[in-house]
């Protein structure tokens, strides 16, 4: 699987232009030691978090971007799909970054920063 055939969409539409995604899958360990042994630290994995970052050059009136906008303007929690031939992972996400580049004589770009809210769904 190449990594361009993994593409990110937002409310069923695929965001133009995208160069890559990753997706950050975590969990917190929580510390259930033996406090009066004071021997060996003891974790249990605990809650689970999730994250996706996007980047790509920046297409004019792109329905998916334009979304991008709106959900980071309004603080609204989006869907979001990341889906390849061999995987396909749903959730619901906010936008915690959007920065956009201009550098001199070269294209518009973004990144995105997506935090996870809730289950990350392997569909």
């Amino acid at each position: 699987m190449r990594g361009f055939d993994c593409l990110l969409s937002i409310g069923g539409k695929e965001v133009a232009a995208q160069i890559n995604a990753d997706l950050k899958r975590g969990a917190t360990a929580s510390d259930v030691s033996n406090r009066i042994a004071m021997d060996w630290q003891e974790s249990l994995p605990g809650l689970k978090n999730w994250s996706v970052t996007c980047n790509g050059a920046y297409v004019v009136n792109d329905a998916a971007l334009i979304a991008l906008e709106d959900a980071f303007v309004n603080h609204t929690i989006i869907d979001l799909s990341l889906k390849s031939e061999v995987m396909n992972y749903h959730g619901k996400a906010f936008i915690v970054a959007f920065p956009i580049g201009t550098q001199f004589n070269k294209d518009v770009t973004y990144t995105v920063q997506l935090q996870g809210t809730g289950a990350l769904e392997r569909v």
